[in-house]
């Protein structure tokens, strides 16, 4: 949402502040009498904060949820999906204050530990994010993304092997988990990209996809960085899901020369 000033952006700041303090005057953790019509305002405003999230406006989408946790701060849902908007603009500390309301409602809410761990993975606290991530597993084991973001945790651990077992898994709960927006993403620091490994285990799971073209990139640069990669991927079974394709066969074709022509110097 663009706002017209510095002013009308002061604004909007101190009434987003006065619903936030109006939302936090709870007890954390104990529920209150609500009434039936605060009940039912409450889940108009989440609707409307719902919308403005699928618009990626997380401002006014936040706006509305804070408002819907004022008229009920006995929704775990509602503090899950202020916590999801305020990660969203990036206000961390208040985000992981957030998700921690909305397990205090419901210690057995795991979409809650999802995002509590993709905060922490957003702040490098690994270790944080790894806590939460397998405690949302062991409450809902048959959600992809869960498994993805795991998966995720052990690859910048550089436990590749591990890492890949978590990807493959989310990949039979769901094919199309490659292309969610509700996971975590592949990028790492620098010192993680140098590692041949790491790309070695992401082309086999994009392999196992039968995604050609980001298996043949994963490749190239496990090769750049010295992975034996025509030696490895003719004993796998598992990039026979794209062996046949023209495009890969060209590539370990080029590779073969590249490394015969070099055997010559």
């Amino acid at each position: 949402m663009k706002l017209k000033s510095p002013y009308l952006w002061l604004l909007g700041g101190l009434f987003l502040l006065s619903i936030a303090n109006a939302a936090g005057r709870m007890p954390e953790g104990k529920k209150s009498s609500v009434s039936l019509p605060n009940i039912s305002l409450s889940s108009q405003r989440l609707g409307e904060g719902d919308i403005f999230m699928a618009r990626k406006e997380h401002y006014p989408a936040l706006i509305k949820y804070l408002e819907a946790g004022r008229l009920n701060p006995n929704s775990e849902v509602v503090f899950n999906k202020i916590g999801i908007a305020y990660s969203q603009l990036q206000l961390n500390k208040e985000a992981i204050h957030a998700l921690n309301r909305a397990l205090k409602l419901n210690k057995r809410y795991a979409y809650a530990y999802n995002n509590l761990g993709s905060v922490y993975f957003a702040i490098r606290e690994i270790g944080r994010a790894e806590k939460n991530f397998k405690k949302a597993i062991r409450l809902h084991p048959d959600v992809a993304s869960f498994h993805f973001n795991l998966g995720a945790v052990y690859f910048e651990k550089k436990k590749f092997k591990q890492g890949e077992t978590e990807f493959q898994r989310a990949l039979a709960l769901d094919r199309g988990i490659l292309n969610g927006e509700n996971v975590i993403n592949l990028k790492a620091p620098a010192e993680t990209l140098r590692n041949p490994e790491r790309h070695y285990h992401l082309a086999r799971v994009f392999a196992s996809v039968k995604n050609v073209d980001k298996t043949i990139e994963y490749l190239q640069t496990a090769s750049d960085l010295g992975f034996k990669v025509v030696e490895t991927v003719d004993k796998e079974p598992i990039f026979d899901a794209v062996r046949q394709d023209q495009r890969f066969v060209t590539f370990i074709e080029d590779l073969r020369l590249l490394k015969s022509l070099s055997q010559w110097k």
